[in-house]
């Protein structure tokens, strides 16, 4: 076979690509289509998921993850904490897990973020749709129910059939702090149990925590947690923790060997500025670990939810702009998450903090906030994951608040957040290459238009166009890049 260099090949296949679609006059505004790659299953390729690339570590510059063989890891997660309680192997009407994952498998979701001992309906004495049980008796972390851990091991091993991770939390915060039924000697049977039971399961990630803070006492017991687990898996899987709001992992657990990445919770207010401030935080850390926002404004919540419900909800704007400000300011992936669909909310369900009683998980899942997420996944993958914050690239600077921008590149590449159709001064000699592809990128539709290929010296004005927020991509035009969000280089 003759050998070609990939880099020529990718070159001269990225420009026939491109003057197909333009007519050959790459200055003129040319659309890309990207809308009929929503069905989409990341990781799969010639019958390969994405754990047969090897278990997850921690990349070797230590800002994303990776698959043993090298493999970018794609983490676009789902907020689902309440599916093991709340959710059916099957229902006459069509809503259980099977629905739920064939959605978030076609969105193009690679993880699904749930809690085994969740805070909604244990606490009050309630067992699991699936069957009634609960996961101890008596509230006994020691006395262990069967029948719900065998639940949980079919709703694992489902998630894997669909080619999905599971990052499970072993229990919610509460009942480390103020519904306690957790210290630091049965947490760690706990953990070597769950450690045990789990460790010949490729789709998992632990994540220990649970929206709480924590204090000198309640840290030993989520430090005992995490030592039964790691007595079992080693190595094997990656772990992590969820904070409480506006708040990071790195605050209370950076240096605990255990804590393989960080990640935040920007939490529910749309000023947004913990999308960036706290993935910058943990960014400039060290022992550098990478970082992500495992809690950003859900869609449908309602802003502050804990002072009033007559606040305004989010809508799929705000979940686009804390998205893009976290990837953008260091996070290497991002978890999407509804008011409805944490709390997997159904008919006759008392809603959780101000959700729209009217909207249950089911006609959730169909939001416009969550088919953008594709469009995310589909961006990411076509440029590689090894990226960084710059904020150099735009010379009147990043703002703050709702109109706060978002800049990140690569070696020969460049991703620009751009909030609302604003103009902004660019820095072009900012990546590699003597030319530049130019393209606006709609967070929307997944669309890429072809802007132009312009010098790569001195700055250039763009404006971004109509209709709320864009991203502007600039390629090194002899990288061989397709236009973004058309080809995935990780695992394709």
């Amino acid at each position: 076979m003759i050998a070609v260099n990939k880099k020529i090949f990718l070159t001269l296949a990225g420009f026939l690509f491109l003057a197909i679609l333009s007519g050959n006059n790459f200055h003129d505004l040319t659309k890309i289509g990207n809308m009929g790659n929503l069905k989409t299953s990341p990781g799969l390729a010639g019958g390969l998921r994405m754990w047969d690339h090897g278990k997850l570590q921690v990349s070797p510059n230590r800002r994303y993850l990776e698959h043993a063989d090298g493999t970018s890891f794609l983490w676009i997660g789902d907020t689902a904490w309440e599916i093991f309680y709340r959710l059916r192997s099957s229902n006459p009407e069509g809503h259980d897990i099977e629905e739920y994952f064939q959605d978030r498998k076609n969105k193009g979701f690679t993880l699904i973020q749930a809690v085994l001992i969740e805070e909604l309906d244990y606490k009050k004495g309630r067992g699991c749709a699936e069957n009634g049980s609960t996961p101890f008796v008596n509230m006994d972390p020691g006395k262990r129910v069967e029948a719900y851990w065998n639940w949980v091991d079919h709703v694992v091993e489902r998630a894997q059939e669909y080619g999905l991770y599971m990052c499970m939390l072993p229990a919610w915060g509460n009942w480390v702090n103020d519904q306690a039924i957790f210290n630091r000697e049965n947490a760690y049977d706990y953990g070597v149990f769950l450690g045990a039971r789990y460790k010949d399961s490729p789709n998992i990630i632990w994540m220990l925590g649970g929206d709480r803070h924590v204090n000198e006492n309640q840290k030993a017991i989520w430090n005992s947690l995490a030592a039964g687990i790691k007595s079992e898996i080693g190595d094997n899987f990656l772990m992590t923790f969820h904070p409480a709001g506006a708040k990071s992992s790195s605050m209370d657990f950076h240096d605990e060997p255990w804590l393989d990445f960080n990640n935040f919770q920007s939490g529910h207010q749309m000023d947004g500025n913990n999308s960036w401030n706290l993935a910058i935080a943990d960014w400039e850390r060290t022992p550098t670990k990478p970082t992500l926002n495992s809690e950003p404004g859900y869609e449908g919540i309602v802003e502050k939810f804990w002072e009033s419900c007559d606040n305004p909800r989010f809508i799929d704007y705000d979940v686009r702009k804390d998205a893009y400000r976290s990837l953008l300011a260091g996070s290497f992936g991002h978890t999407y998450g509804h008011s409805s669909i944490w709390q997997m909310l159904r008919p006759g369900d008392t809603p959780v903090a101000c959700a729209d009683p009217d909207v249950n998980w089911y006609d959730a899942i169909h939001s416009i906030g969550s088919s953008h997420m594709t469009h995310i996944g589909n961006l990411l993958k076509s440029r590689p994951a090894d990226r960084w914050r710059e904020e150099s690239l735009v010379v009147e600077g990043m703002g703050y608040g709702k109109d706060r921008m978002g800049a990140s590149r690569g070696d020969d590449f460049a991703f620009i957040y751009f909030p609302a159709p604003i103009i902004r001064t660019i820095q072009m000699n900012k990546i590699s290459g003597s030319r530049v592809n130019c393209y606006w990128y709609n967070t929307r539709t997944g669309e890429s238009n072809l802007i132009g290929t312009y010098k790569n010296s001195g700055t250039r004005t763009f404006s971004s166009p109509e209709g709320l927020d864009w991203l502007l991509v600039i390629d090194d035009a002899d990288a061989g890049y397709s236009p973004p969000g058309m080809s995935d280089i990780w695992y394709h």
